[in-house]
């Protein structure tokens, strides 16, 4: 906040909320969207915003989503309203601590998406084949360990995050205790790309004595 004396040197323009037509234009017009489907997104932010505003008032209307989140959204091109429910639910959801949070994003996504049902505990699991695939690539590859990666179900969960975050150029932020398979997770999928895999490890030090 600044003083009087110091806001005054200053021309203060104020910008509220775009209206929701125009809202609806960027999306389709900048992301390529159906209007029908910028119109959902545009629904559940609002929605999103007003649970957020009753729920915690002091923590912001931005709690669950953004604008920048929307449009992460409408750039990943979904077909459909399952697919355009599931990518919300694993870009908006997916980063939260809390899973009574998580039951909030679910149910706004089914109540304005038409068909759209969402059960976090089939929708990244892989089909035994595509396993089995990647498996036998990783062996005739060399990766260290590759044996003794165990595929499950929340390894599965954080693989599939993290190929489509990379798929669609989004960085990345793992957070998790030691051994949970943060690095296991992304030298599979480096590996599966045939990518190159810079490891850097960093380690902090207190109570430390300089002679």
């Amino acid at each position: 906040v600044l003083s009087p004396a110091f806001s005054n040197r200053f021309l203060e323009l104020q910008f509220d909320d775009l209206p929701d037509e125009e809202l609806q234009e960027i999306l389709q017009r900048r992301c390529d969207l159906a209007p029908s489907y910028s119109a959902k997104l545009v629904e559940v932010m609002r929605d999103l915003q007003r649970r957020r505003q009753s729920s915690q008032i002091f923590a912001g209307k931005h709690g669950f989503i953004t604008l920048r989140d929307l449009f992460k959204w409408a750039e990943r091109q979904p077909v459909g309203y399952q697919q355009l429910a599931e990518e919300g639910y694993m870009l908006l959801a997916e980063r939260l601590r809390s899973d009574e949070e998580k039951v909030v994003i679910r149910s706004v996504l089914e109540a304005h998406l038409p068909g759209a049902k969402l059960d976090p505990s089939v929708l990244y699991r892989q089909d035994p084949q595509s396993l089995a695939r990647i498996q036998r690539f990783l062996d005739a590859s060399g990766v260290t360990d590759a044996a003794r990666i165990v595929w499950t179900d929340s390894f599965q969960r954080m693989f599939a995050l993290v190929k489509k975050c990379v798929r669609n150029k989004g960085p990345v932020l793992l957070i998790g205790g030691t051994g949970c398979g943060k690095t296991s997770a992304c030298q599979v999928l480096a590996t599966l790309l045939e990518q190159e895999l810079r490891i850097l490890n960093f380690f902090a030090f207190a109570n430390l004595s300089y002679l």
